[in-house]
Parts: structure tokens; sequence; C-alpha cells
């Protein structure tokens, strides 16, 4: 298995890119506005044929409107797309229709779209929220970020080894929601270079104070600029774009 970062900034990074991944060329993890193109640097978007959406942020859900389009208009399919009834309606009628439901039909005349017209939209309450494509197996896992904000991390993993955990945005550090976080070969972690008292991302100072065996599984991740001038040598390290992790 191979895990790919398309970015690794926080919501507010232009130069570190949205922090989405991409597995096996093939299934993303969220959608910001920087992913499609990201992902045109490196390789096809044809090539992506399942989306998992961790929660309805801009910095992980934007790019949906490209890959969107280019489905219809381009690649003429539809990407799976998993995401709850629940955020399905929010994603839709809050954060793309007003772009994206008015379109033309191949004949010019004008068009009303739906989002089952650009994804085929697949329930992972509907798998038990534990969704396996070929042979990983993603398994969502209940998460805080923003209150009354459904969001999820995910445990994924190919069967053949240790998972890994991508907790994408979390207000609360992972030994907070898993129960054995040793159990992770990485923990790919979202962290922020401060603190203010309200934040909705862990701390880097927060993840410092886990023990050694614990923050040597954990690679830095969804963080501002400046993190090369942060000590991280107490961690796994700190992701960059483009960075694959096998």
């Amino acid at each position: 298995m191979k895990l790919q970062f398309l970015g690794v900034g926080s919501g507010l990074s232009f130069k570190l890119g949205n922090t989405n991944a991409v597995i096996n060329e093939s299934i993303l993890i969220d959608c910001g506005g920087s992913a499609p193109g990201s992902f045109m640097e490196i390789g096809n978007l044809n090539t992506i044929t399942d989306i998992f959406i961790t929660h309805l942020h801009g910095d992980h859900c934007h790019g949906l409107e490209i890959l969107g389009f280019m489905n219809y208009f381009v690649y003429k399919k539809r990407t799976n797309l998993w995401i709850t009834e629940e955020m399905e309606n929010e994603l839709w009628n809050e954060v793309l229709k007003g772009t994206m439901k008015k379109i033309q039909s191949a004949d010019g005349s004008p068009q009303i779209a739906t989002l089952s017209d650009f994804f085929t939209v697949c329930r992972p309450e509907d798998q038990g929220f534990e969704v396996t494509i070929d042979d990983v197996v993603i398994n969502y896992i209940r998460t805080e970020h923003v209150p009354d904000k459904e969001s999820y991390s995910f445990e994924i993993t190919d069967g053949n080894s240790q998972p890994l955990m991508f907790t994408s945005d979390v207000k609360r550090p992972i030994t907070d929601f898993v129960d054995d976080a040793e159990k992770y070969r990485l923990i790919f972690h979202d962290c922020q270079l401060y603190e203010t008292g309200s934040d909705i991302h862990v701390s880097i100072s927060a993840l410092r104070k886990f023990p050694e065996s614990l923050r040597k599984k954990i690679v830095l991740m969804h963080f501002g600029e400046g993190i090369e001038k942060e000590d991280t040598s107490m961690f796994h390290g700190y992701a960059e774009k483009f960075q694959v992790y096998e």
C-alpha cells in the first residue's frame, strides 16, 4: 500500500497545499481546492475511483467541484464518493449546489444537475463504517473537530501490515479516541504550531507529551508554515508535499 500526500498544510496555508492524500493512485482522502491540481502534477485524475471525505471544510472538500466537472465533461464517468447522508445534504445544498447545479447538456440546452450527476454517492454507514476497496480497508472513527460538525479519522490497512491512522482534523489527540494507539505502524496526526486555549487542532506541544514509543510513530501534518524551524526530532518526522509512505 502506498500513501502519497498531495499537500500537508493547514487550511490557511497556500504554499503547503491542502492536507489531502492518495492511496495507490486510486483512493483519494479528502479533496480540498488544491487537491486536483496537485494530483495532476503526479498523475491523472482519471485514475481516482473512490473519494473519502473526513469532514466538510473547504480544504477537505472544495476540490470536488473541479473533479466533478472533470468527471462529467471530460472523463464521462462518476467517481465513487463516500459520504454519509447528513454530510451529503450539507455538501450539495450548502457547498456545491450554487456553482454546479446549472449546467449545459450535450445539445446545448440548460440542465439542472444533482450531486449524483457527478459522483456515485456511496454510504459508509451502509458498510458499518468499514469500507473495503480492492485490498485497502478504511475504518471510520468518529472524532471531534468543530462543535456539531460531523468529522472522522480513518484507520487504514491492507491486511498485510500494521494499520495506519490518518486523523484528519481533530481537536483531541489520538489517545483520546483510540484505546491502543501503539497498534499503528504510523500515525499521520494533524497539529498546529501554537496554542490559543480554544483550538480546534491539537498543538505540537501536546503531542510532545506523548511517550517516546508513540511519538516515534507520529508523522506531523496539517501544520502552518515554519514547521522546519520546530524541533521535530522526537517524532517520526513531518510530511512534505508529494511525500510517499509505503
